[in-house]
């Protein structure tokens, strides 16, 4: 079983390939996006001026297209720590820069030229699309280049931070059927996610988010809404954010077309992240693709029952079920 999805595997050796995070551009023009659909975790985490970064976790897959690649932010590295990953992206912030040097994490970057050579093979532009949202990654060719600079390339099989619900178990929590996240910072940025049934179909305010390979819409299993501590940076000119990923925090699950509270916990920056119900047990999923979302604990969320008639291209309605982000229902 792969123990991010819960899915059976017919090679398990799989597993033991070390995990590559690659920064996703998430913004409007960089849509649809590449790889989402092979990852085997996807963080939705918060750049300035409202729009997000997508970053996604391979263990299982090496799509030979992933992208386009985008900057990287300095909380960004907590998640590529923990799961001692190759992080995969293309620049940063003067905050990303002054740290990374710290980490001693293996990235590529395909902004800055790196004096050990063999970077530039990672990254091409696509001509069909505009610069800067048209920058991928390969792979197959990064773990090339990975290995040519003498980066271990596999990693002991982690245990899965989540469980997994049997056939036949029902979800627990409330019955929502709605989901809408406001990123702070952008009237349009907010993201809304309806229950189908089987799964939570992903909608912007420019229309359904959908995957490239397909264009079928982006439909994660499960969601789960970190709040975490963030404020602007005093004096930053670009209004970069200040995240706070290590400490401990109120998590929304929602899986199975319910709604409920549990925990978060991450000791420290290298520390895992420990996702827990309410009774301090691992959060239980349904299997399949979950998506994390580490949002600003001052943000407001929306959940609401019956599916509303909106189209989904307008802002969400007010009057759904607001779930401040420091407070409770």
């Amino acid at each position: 079983m792969n123990p991010l999805t819960g899915l059976p595997m017919s090679r398990p050796d799989l597993l033991r390939q070390r995990p590559v995070l690659v920064s996703i551009d998430n913004h409007p023009d960089a849509r649809p996006q590449a790889g989402l659909t092979a990852a085997d975790l996807v963080y939705e985490v918060p750049a300035e001026g409202g729009i997000t970064r997508l970053l996604a976790l391979f263990v299982t897959q090496r799509p030979e297209r992933v992208g386009p690649v985008r900057s990287s932010r300095h909380y960004f590295l907590d998640l590529a720590l923990e799961w001692d990953a190759i992080y995969v992206h293309a620049g940063g912030s003067p905050q990303h820069y002054a740290r990374i040097v710290r980490t001693g994490l293996d990235d590529l970057d395909g902004v800055r030229a790196d004096p050990r050579g063999g970077g530039r093979r990672v990254f091409t532009r696509d001509a069909r699309r505009k610069m800067p949202h048209n920058l991928y990654a390969s792979l197959p060719v990064a773990l090339t280049a990975a290995e040519e600079r003498g980066w271990a390339l596999t990693a002991p099989p982690r245990p899965s931070p989540f469980a997994f619900r049997s056939a036949g178990e029902e979800p627990t929590g409330e019955r929502v059927d709605r989901l809408v996240i406001h990123w702070p910072g952008w009237r349009r940025g907010w993201v809304r996610y309806r229950w189908t049934g089987a799964g939570y179909l992903r909608e912007t305010a420019f229309g359904p988010h959908v995957a490239e390979e397909t264009g079928d819409p982006l439909t994660p299993a499960n969601l789960l809404i970190q709040l975490v501590p963030a404020r602007t940076i005093a004096g930053d000119a670009e209004g970069r954010l200040e995240v706070e990923l290590a400490g401990e925090g109120r998590l929304l699950i929602a899986s199975g077309g319910r709604l409920r509270e549990g925990r978060w916990q991450k000791a420290s920056p290298t520390a895992p992240t420990r996702w827990l119900e309410a009774d301090g047990r691992p959060v239980r999923l349904a299997s399949g693709p979950t998506w994390v979302h580490l949002v600003p604990a001052s943000a407001r969320i929306e959940a609401s029952g019956p599916p509303s008639s909106q189209g989904s291209g307008e802002e969400p309605a007010e009057g759904a079920e607001g779930l401040e982000g420091t407070g409770g229902r």
